[in-house]
């Protein structure tokens, strides 16, 4: 699978290369994505020291900039984050 895919099949504007934010128990990280893997997308959190997997639509925030909107971000119908 690739980067096309997970953009066409989950909706979301992720590319190599994008700052994304991971919400999680109320932190916050900054993560870029070097990669892919399967349905994954291939995280690197500033500051660490090796890549991590995550869903697309797990708990990721993308810049608004990127699509006009930002899926799954906390507020947005859909969204597991109130």
């Amino acid at each position: 699978m690739s980067m096309d895919y997970i953009r066409r099949t989950y909706g979301v504007p992720a590319k190599r290369g994008m700052t994304v934010t991971i919400l999680g128990d109320g932190v916050r990280f900054q993560a870029r994505i070097v990669g892919s893997h399967g349905q994954y997308l291939r995280l690197w959190i500033s500051g660490g020291r090796r890549s991590h997997l995550y869903h697309p639509t797990d708990a990721l925030e993308y810049p608004a900039a990127a699509s006009g909107k930002t899926p799954n971000a906390p507020g947005q119908p859909g969204s597991a984050y109130k």
